[in-house]
């Protein structure tokens, strides 16, 4: 098959013609072109007639158009898979020791784990973390965990210390 021309226009909204592109490329009878524009996937065929829209997390639709939830290459697995398979959740570490340093004194981690036991062993290998705890007085009741709520950034320490008035 001839290689074939691809063109690109972007419009503004009185209908100007802003921006073209034009591609060349060559396409065999079976191949597809996929045209993502922010996370919504044209998929076209060789002739350019649509054969399907994909949108992240809806419902599938009929007459050929079909909605499909967003899906990733496993690098563990070396297969793909939809992105929202299996949810990893989410914990929230702390560790509050009262019997050291300025009162009021806490340390907490959002950390992405399957157990909570796992969270702790996450956040205890991480020095941004250990840095805070005074290790000669650590103990391992003060270190818990609970699940994150709200807005949270994965793997990020908030460190707030006391105040020695207190």
């Amino acid at each position: 098959m001839a290689d074939k021309k691809l063109q690109l226009q972007v419009i503004d909204p009185t209908g100007e013609v802003v921006v073209t592109h034009h591609f060349f490329y060559h396409a065999g009878a079976l191949n597809t072109l996929r045209l993502t524009v922010d996370k919504t996937e044209y998929i076209l065929d060789n002739e350019g007639v649509m054969k399907a829209l994909v949108k992240p997390n809806c419902e599938p639709k009929t007459k050929g158009l079909y909605y499909a939830e967003p899906k990733y290459a496993n690098k563990e697995t070396g297969k793909t898979q939809k992105l929202f398979d299996t949810l990893i959740p989410v914990w929230r570490v702390s560790y509050i020791n009262p019997t050291c340093g300025d009162k009021g004194e806490a340390l907490y981690m959002t950390v992405a784990a399957e157990t909570p036991e796992k969270a702790i062993e996450w956040a205890m290998n991480k020095k941004e973390f250990t840095k805070h705890i005074y290790m000669k007085y650590y103990d391992k009741k003060y270190l818990d965990t609970h699940k994150a709520t709200g807005n949270y950034v994965i793997g990020k320490v908030d460190y707030y210390e006391g105040d020695p008035r207190l």
